[in-house]
């Protein structure tokens, strides 16, 4: 099987390279297009038989129509038989969508809400697009208004390695808590947490990683942070762009990964949508620490510990620093995740792709 994985107008590459891996124990022969300012993050460039990158900036209708019919020629010439949009939700999509050639197209769905609310999923979409890969079972089952046999349960749990050099400043003993993903506010409780800390103190074998862009509007976040550290060096953040291998040193070197989803989205953000972090986590095998909200995603349970407000966060931090053995106690219910059965989870992929 010939496929074409496109990836324009999001970043979510973390997603492309178990479905690349996947396909590639299968035998099929994979190309790939997406927007220039991904290729530092494309990876396994073998695994490709070709890469195709387009600019970043397609606004306008007739960049629109140019990039379809580059899309239809890729399919000519290549003789594709299927393609995969790896955020299907984007601008990109919808523009083009109709523009396409009537075949077997499927797209990843990051907010699956959407496919019994949107309007353009409901009368757009069909048009060319039949069936959709979620992330994971518990959003599956949570999707109404959408048959569950047009769905496939998925979860990217593989990351190529970067080049193994240590990361260096980890004390024997000492825990590493790592938040993933853009350092803001709006999106994470930051400053709740800090808050906490600067009040509070962290156990001296517990360092916070804040491992994304501090972004220069983020004020309050440095202030605190710094604050913090003046007393003693509890946190390590970044004033600038994570590369993907400091970015996955990092992750490896963790002890558990701590998501910091704001409370007030759990009942959206925990039905319909995931966050990366979990992906990572999985992947790392690392645990989760979250709100106890989330107890309702049945995937995540045996791999997590829940707190449920900052108070009781800042008392399980103080547990993990008394019992250094907590980690690798959840070694086993990682050993039972389903999904790590990789040519398993090719097959059942492969085969729903195919259908």
């Amino acid at each position: 099987m010939k496929v074409l994985i496109i990836e324009l107008g999001g970043s979510h590459l973390e997603n492309i390279y178990t479905l690349v891996h996947f396909l590639k124990q299968k035998n099929a022969e994979v190309f790939f297009l997406c927007n220039e300012g991904l290729k530092p993050l494309v990876k396994d460039t073998h695994c490709y038989s070709h890469c195709f990158f387009a600019p970043d900036d397609l606004k306008g209708t007739g960049n629109w129509f140019a990039m379809a019919r580059r899309i239809r020629s890729i399919v000519k010439q290549y003789q594709i038989e299927l393609i995969i949009f790896g955020t299907v939700e984007s601008k990109a999509v919808r523009k083009m969508l109709l523009l396409l050639p009537k075949m077997n197209i499927t797209g990843i769905i990051h907010d699956a809400q959407k496919l019994g609310r949107s309007l353009t999923f409901k009368y757009v979409y069909p048009f060319r697009i039949k069936k959709y890969i979620v992330f994971g079972n518990f959003i599956l089952n949570a999707v109404e208004r959408f048959p569950h046999d047009r769905l496939f349960p998925f979860f990217p749990v593989y990351f190529p390695q970067p080049e193994p050099i240590a990361i260096r400043g980890k004390l024997p003993g000492e825990r590493w808590i790592v938040v993933p993903g853009v350092v803001s506010s709006k999106r994470k409780d930051f400053i709740p947490l800090l808050q906490q800390i600067h009040e509070k103190g962290l156990p001296v074998n517990i360092k916070l990683i804040f491992l994304g862009n501090l972004q220069s509007t983020e004020t309050a976040i440095e202030t605190l942070v710094h604050q913090i550290n003046e007393k003693e060096p509890r946190i390590i953040c970044f004033k600038e762009y994570v590369g993907y291998d400091t970015f996955h040193r990092y992750i490896a070197a963790a002890d558990y990964i701590l998501p910091l989803v704001k409370g007030k989205e759990d009942t959206v953000y925990g039905k319909t949508r995931v966050s990366g972090a979990y992906h990572l986590a999985y992947g790392y095998r690392k645990p989760l620490l979250l709100p106890a909200a989330y107890k309702i995603n049945t995937d995540l349970v045996t791999v997590s510990l829940y707190y449920e407000n900052q108070e009781d966060l800042m008392a399980i931090l103080n547990n993990i620093s008394r019992n250094t053995s907590l980690p690798g106690s959840f070694g086993e219910a990682f050993n039972k995740l389903p999904f790590f059965d990789y040519p398993s989870e090719a097959d059942k992929l492969y085969h729903f792709l195919l259908k």
